[in-house]
């Protein structure tokens, strides 16, 4: 192919008047088009170290550099990495192989199965319009671009919804908060479902925040099955693969469904005041938790002074409700917390005086007194596991948010 050929196919990739990109994609795919079939290499070689050290700039040419071989039918392997973050595609090695070679028909099958289904773009805007509506261009340009995107990304790539729009979407809440589901629903039309399985449980933010692993359905178990299913069509193997990983999926999660590891009620609560009576002294702090499959519930609350002015007797509650999901481990970790605990016998009376400088933990029923300062290491983990400084987090701003209202 002619370099006049190959600036045509990088302009209908980028654009025809976006200098800012068409050189820069054109040299590198020029470059990886020279090398010799079996070269390993990474699109960052191919860059200047001024654009190196551009991650958004790198991150967005990576993407156009694929399509743009595929055009001209250069295989870019990445099957080796499997798996692994892929979330700088651009640093990550790739062997380098020609398409319609017969030596690559496995790699080539592997290669397209690590970036996910082949699908024309107007199959996926019919799928994006059956999900969002007809008529509706709010929603189905960018619910296209997005999902667009992340069939070009390689199977394993780390990756959230929000670095997949544009910055004036990313401003708007309304639109971030409903562009989710849609963008879902047309994944997993295509086989594509996002793995939030390393969150799980952490306490992190707005949804389309999260960071998620792109999976593709059909990546299940490839090599074997590319190699007993090589004459069948490729709409065969995506059917059948795909059935057979869902059904596994659903027995896996039905296996795990009725097995729910659990923990039994929790109080936990501190003394704090100490005779000062000054605006923002906190008084004293309750958590509650229950788990109820995997979900844990909790009740937090801590009484403090708003305005001093007020009088001694006028107290002030900020209150938070969060549920959240635990995974095996932090149950686990819970609970060898309880055994510990019941272990010293360190049984609390009802004396509120003799509860300060101590955390009182109440388990079925009793209330446990810890040292805050003997027990500090034991204190410190069950804070963590249950998320308690997360929790702290969240209540403290309230907090000054209701003095600041106070002094107006």
């Amino acid at each position: 192919m002619s370099d006049e050929e190959l600036k045509k196919i990088v302009e209908e990739e980028v654009g025809n008047n976006d200098p800012f990109w068409n050189q820069p994609v054109f040299n590198i795919v020029k470059q990886i088009r020279d090398l010799s079939d079996g070269t390993e290499s990474t699109i960052s070689k191919f860059v200047r170290p001024e654009q190196s050290a551009n991650e958004k700039f790198m991150s967005e040419i990576s993407k156009t550099v694929i399509k743009a071989c595929e055009r001209i039918n250069i295989l870019l392997d990445y099957s080796k990495h499997q798996g692994q973050n892929m979330e700088q595609l651009y640093n990550i090695p790739f062997v380098k192989g020609t398409l319609g070679n017969g030596d690559n028909k496995e790699k080539e099958v592997l290669n397209q199965e690590t970036r996910g289904p082949k699908i024309t773009d107007e199959e996926l805007k019919k799928i994006v319009e059956e999900e969002v509506g007809n008529n509706d261009p709010y929603w189905n340009q960018p619910v296209f671009n997005v999902v667009k995107l992340l069939m070009s990304l390689p199977d394993g790539t780390e990756t959230t919804i929000g670095r997949l729009v544009s910055p004036e979407q990313m401003a708007n809440t309304k639109f971030m908060f409903g562009i989710g589901k849609p963008i879902k629903n047309v994944c997993e039309r295509i086989n594509i479902y996002f793995d939030y399985s390393k969150r799980q449980g952490q306490y992190i933010g707005q949804p389309y925040n999260i960071p998620f692993v792109k999976r593709t359905i059909l990546n299940a178990d490839n090599k074997e099955k590319v190699a007993s299913l090589e004459n069948e069509t490729d709409d065969s193997i995506r059917e059948k693969t795909a059935e057979a990983l869902k059904n596994a999926l659903n027995n896996y999660n039905n296996n795990k469904a009725t097995n729910y590891v659990s923990f039994p009620k929790i109080e936990i609560s501190r003394i704090n005041y100490n005779g000062d009576y000054d605006t923002g002294s906190i008084f004293d702090e309750k958590y509650i938790f229950e788990m109820k499959k995997n979900i844990c519930y909790s009740e937090s609350v801590k009484t403090f002074c708003n305005n001093s002015k007020l009088g001694a007797n006028v107290n002030s509650n900020v209150y938070v409700s969060i549920p959240f999901v635990l995974n095996e481990n932090d149950v686990n970790k819970i609970n060898d917390i309880i055994s510990t605990i019941k272990n010293k016998n360190n049984i609390a009376d009802d004396n509120v005086y003799n509860m300060r400088d101590c955390t009182i933990v109440k388990i079925d029923g009793t209330s446990y007194k810890l040292s805050n300062n003997d027990d500090a290491s034991l204190i410190d983990e069950i804070r963590t596991v249950l998320k308690i400084k997360r929790i702290d987090g969240v209540l403290y701003n309230s907090i000054k948010d209701i003095i600041s209202m106070s002094d107006e």
